[in-house]
């Protein structure tokens, strides 16, 4: 009967993925999606400066996203100040263009969610079809238009942590602030805040189980974070803005991963069993077998964009199924 259970309960796991994964691709056809409730987009705040630092009005800002190619614009205002806003999380490539001055290419300014990237462009005089690139940015440190205290975990660097099982959750608890009693992860809170305080959200939906809100363990979602769906972590720990959608007095927010210009797929398989284990000192001392682990965990995922014709704005798939 357990391994009926166990059989049944993987069964209904795969339905609820497949229908998940035509949710997707139905929304992408023109179909009406929910709105987040939490922001997940970021955004690029800056200002142009002549040669004098005197600011530049006027001066077209385009951001040019690398992974899908897709171009968005602005113009500076009067005292030469920008904003690009509900950018997705990624790498762009930010150009300023003006009469009379050179136009100027910072190839990658980084966006990740949530958070503001600010940007000082300084214009050189010059004939517009002159190019400058700017190879190293200088990006502050801090972001000087936000009060938010935030840190962001990007896939690459998820990918490069040892993780025990493809739940990405547990990194949460690497960053500042973060504060467990016990052994229970379940039980983290940050900066001494009650439970009730924090959220957990992906794609700005809610993804924590409310009933526990005024309890203990509310360190855990209902959807399960796995690694290769998530593109980004971002936890915001203090001066929340409006955004947050008074979710909490802290936000976790996951952003799933989206495509690129070209189609793209990966398959894993990850393996536990206790024939790669070394035994523990005291089971070999007391003459006991290494104990039972067996875990295999495997599925895949497939990413890319839809044809222009279904979707004007180039949405993007990526989704884990487990076996």
């Amino acid at each position: 009967m357990p391994h009926a259970s166990l059989h049944k309960a993987s069964r209904l796991m795969a339905i609820a993925s497949l229908l998940c994964l035509i949710g997707v691709w139905t929304s992408a056809a023109g179909l009406a999606a929910p709105a987040p409730q939490v922001r997940t987009t970021g955004e690029i705040r800056g200002r142009v400066f002549d040669p004098t630092g005197a600011v530049i009005p006027g001066v077209m800002i385009e951001a040019k996203d690398l992974a899908t190619g897709r171009i968005r614009t602005t113009t500076s205002d009067a005292i030469g100040t920008f904003v690009l806003l509900n950018l997705q999380p990624g790498v762009y490539e930010l150009t300023a263009r003006h009469p009379g001055f050179q136009t100027t290419v910072l190839p990658r300014v980084v966006v990740e969610t949530a958070r503001t990237t600010d940007v000082d462009v300084h214009l050189s005089v010059g004939a517009i079809a002159e190019t400058v690139e700017v190879t190293t940015t200088g990006l502050p440190t801090l972001e000087r238009t936000s009060t938010t205290v935030s840190q962001t975990i990007r896939n690459d660097f998820v990918h490069r942590l040892p993780l025990a099982g493809r739940d990405t959750l547990p990194f949460g608890i690497l960053m500042a602030g973060a504060q467990t009693p016990g052994t229970n992860a379940r039980d983290t809170t940050f900066n001494g805040l009650p439970n009730a305080s924090l959220n957990i959200s992906i794609d700005g939906m809610n993804n924590n189980s409310q009933r526990w809100k005024s309890g203990g363990t509310s360190y855990f979602g209902f959807a399960p974070m796995r690694l290769d769906a998530i593109e980004e972590v971002s936890i915001s720990t203090a001066g929340l803005g409006a955004d947050a959608a008074a979710g909490g007095a802290m936000t976790i927010r996951f952003t799933t991963r989206r495509g690129t210009n070209e189609f793209h797929g990966k398959v894993f398989y990850q393996v536990q069993n206790e024939a790669l284990n070394a035994n523990t000192f005291f089971n070999n001392a007391r003459g006991l077998p290494k104990p039972r682990v067996r875990n295999n965990d495997f599925g895949g995922n497939l990413g890319g964009i839809y044809p222009d014709s279904l979707h004007q704005e180039a949405p993007l798939l990526l989704r884990e199924l487990r076996g």
